[in-house]
């Protein structure tokens, strides 16, 4: 039967079970609770988080600890947190990944029994904005492949000054090497893709 998880925000999810609760068209939505009938995923299956940090010791998301790309040094630091204020959307996209099923706390990721690996590369400047560096998402790549992720994701749509050749080059070799990319289609409604999303891999 479909597995229905008892975490309190699970209804609001309408991106795992769209039941209209908002508005939306009913079953337009992941499935969720009939893909976790299959699997709830895999400690064994590392998702690369790129992002401006994830709460390292958040109770409600399956993780394993992070690294921070933004000091310089090409390995990252161990953390791999939020730094400021404006450092809050890496730890919801966690969330989205791989919050943790069944805990009585609040939501539940699309993958709960795998685990979130954060690579901290973006810094934030305000509620809509943040800065960043080309090396910073290639070194993520590159450390989350040493780390056997099997994921990355990288919800962030790049300017211009972040369209590198390099970045395309450390996507085709991580995906070349098994790594399967996901990355922000772009929130406009526009016809063209967001980079990276538009890196063809």
């Amino acid at each position: 039967a479909d597995l229905t998880p008892n975490d309190p925000l699970f209804t609001d999810c309408w991106g795992l079970v769209n039941t209209g609760q908002f508005g939306g068209q009913v079953d337009f939505d992941m499935v969720a609770d009939l893909a976790w009938d299959i699997t709830t995923g895999n400690a064994n299956i590392k998702v690369l988080i790129i992002d401006n940090g994830v709460q390292q010791n958040h109770p409600d998301i399956n993780q394993n600890a992070g690294r921070d790309f933004t000091t310089g040094d090409p390995n990252g630091i161990p953390g791999g947190g939020p730094q400021n204020q404006f450092d809050k959307h890496g730890t919801a996209v966690a969330g989205c990944a791989t919050a943790i099923i069944n805990n009585n706390l609040g939501t539940v990721g699309v993958a709960p029994g795998c685990k979130s690996l954060s690579a901290r590369t973006f810094v934030g400047i305000d509620a809509d904005h943040w800065t960043s560096q080309v090396s910073w998402t290639v070194n993520a790549l590159n450390w989350g492949l040493s780390q056997g992720a099997r994921v990355s994701n990288n919800s962030n749509a790049y300017g211009p000054a972040m369209q590198h050749s390099s970045i395309e080059e450390a996507y085709d070799l991580s995906h070349a090497a098994g790594m399967v990319p996901f990355a922000a289609a772009g929130n406009d409604g526009a016809s063209a893709l967001s980079y990276p999303a538009s890196i063809p891999v």
